[in-house]
């Protein structure tokens, strides 16, 4: 049992220690010129693009008084210094020169990172904003990608997709709950699928591409990949595009399923499902075709955990 927390005592720093070394910590008032300094600075490669919607909100909650204290964090590299994050807090105080005289004392925690690599800068971007700033995955991914030179083509959408299927194909439906920046790091594990599910979606029409990037789907890819990836791509490839008829009928039963099937409320042409099933029918039709062409098993809706043949 953990001992409790004492009166006082100070709140550990967040950040991963891994991350970087803190070479600097303090608070100081927030001014209009700091946060023109900020907007003036080299942002972390593969920031998340300035949203005003985001922005709107959080004016609202700092008119609402929820920002007495605000954490601004920056990466020192070569010599040169990135801003991690700030970027719409700063803009929203520039954009009105009189907000601070209305908020009254507002204090800015200032901490700068060494770090040695884009790829640790990376990993301190994914591990901040955990208040109303939060990141969403597709910021961390985003960041992710653009920190890492050999997925640094692949576009967000495809990686977004890779890290979920992996994270479900490896912890289930909770993977969700795993923090943003372990589940990023799933694809520099992964490096050789990534580019693989890549090529299969880049190849695809938008309509095919939507049917398999769905985490449910790509986490059967993923398992099917780890057990012969010649044959995952061909066999994806024609549940993709709807081929094999007569001869190969469970690329076909499949693509079927998927372009009829839907998570959510069922509607117009399409079924309602769920992520497991779409899973499990995946790895069961893979399955029928791993073992021969003209096999057609049942599928067994109590099997629950389906294991890739």
């Amino acid at each position: 049992m953990s001992a409790k927390k004492k009166v006082g005592q100070k709140k550990p720093d967040t950040i991963r220690s891994v991350i970087g070394e803190k070479i600097s910590d303090s608070l100081v008032p927030a001014t209009l010129a700091l946060a023109e300094g900020i907007l003036a600075m080299v942002p972390c490669p593969g920031d998340r693009p300035y949203s005003s919607l985001h922005a709107a909100k959080l004016r609202i909650q700092m008119l609402a008084g929820k920002f007495h204290e605000m954490t601004w964090i920056f990466a020192q590299y070569n010599g040169v210094t990135y801003r991690i994050n700030g970027k719409h807090t700063a803009s929203i105080l520039v954009a009105d020169p009189l907000l601070l005289q209305r908020l009254g004392r507002m204090m800015i925690r200032w901490k700068t990172y060494k770090v040695n690599s884009f790829e640790e800068m990376g990993a301190l971007y994914a591990s901040i904003d955990t208040g109303p700033d939060k990141r969403s995955l597709k910021d961390v991914i985003h960041s992710y990608l653009a920190t890492h030179k050999s997925l640094s083509q692949i576009p967000v959408a495809t990686g977004c997709a890779a890290a979920s299927g992996i994270g479900y194909a490896t912890w289930g439906a909770t993977y969700s709950r795993r923090p943003m920046e372990v589940r990023a790091d799933l694809l520099g594990a992964n490096v050789k699928f990534v580019w693989d599910l890549c090529t299969l979606l880049s190849e695809a029409r938008q309509e095919e591409r939507n049917a398999i990037s769905r985490f449910a789907v790509v986490a059967a890819i993923y398992l099917a990949w780890q057990k012969t990836s010649k044959g995952t791509m061909a066999f994806w490839r024609q549940v993709r595009d709807g081929v094999g008829g007569t001869v190969v009928p469970q690329t076909t039963r499949l693509h079927d399923y998927l372009h009829t099937h839907r998570t959510g409320r069922a509607s117009g042409n399409y079924e309602s499902t769920s992520p497991e099933q779409l899973f499990r029918m995946s790895i069961h039709e893979w399955n029928n075709w791993r073992a021969k062409p003209k096999t057609s098993a049942d599928f067994d809706p109590n099997n629950l955990n389906p294991v890739a043949e």
